[in-house]
């Protein structure tokens, strides 16, 4: 197995043990660990926060992406495709950007 970048971190294997995931840089990146000595970036993979905000399930990775990272996202192994699973109303820096609560207004006394 030959691993190109000489920034890898945070290895992931993949649940059937074929694939071993990593972050190189804020791409994540993979190789097949039984048929390939060549390692790729994960197609149709945003790029993710850090290292610590990206995680290998079965049938996709949840992560946070690099450009907003208070979202939580969803990548799909079979589709290649992106959705949201979680959109706060504020970011981490608490700046808001929209509500979707609506309070109960006081009555006057």
């Amino acid at each position: 197995m030959v691993v190109k970048s000489t920034e890898a971190t945070s290895p992931q294997e993949s649940f059937d043990g074929e694939v071993l995931y990593y972050l190189a840089g804020s791409v994540i990146r993979q190789v097949s660990l039984n048929h390939g000595m060549r390692d790729e970036a994960v197609a149709g993979m945003p790029m993710v926060a850090t290292a610590a905000m990206w995680t290998v399930t079965r049938e996709g990775i949840y992560f946070a992406p690099y450009k907003n990272p208070s979202r939580l996202r969803y990548y799909d192994f079979a589709t290649k495709s992106v959705r949201d699973v979680f959109v706060p109303e504020k970011d981490l820096l608490g700046s808001r950007r929209r509500s979707s609560v609506r309070l109960p207004m006081s009555n006057p006394v």
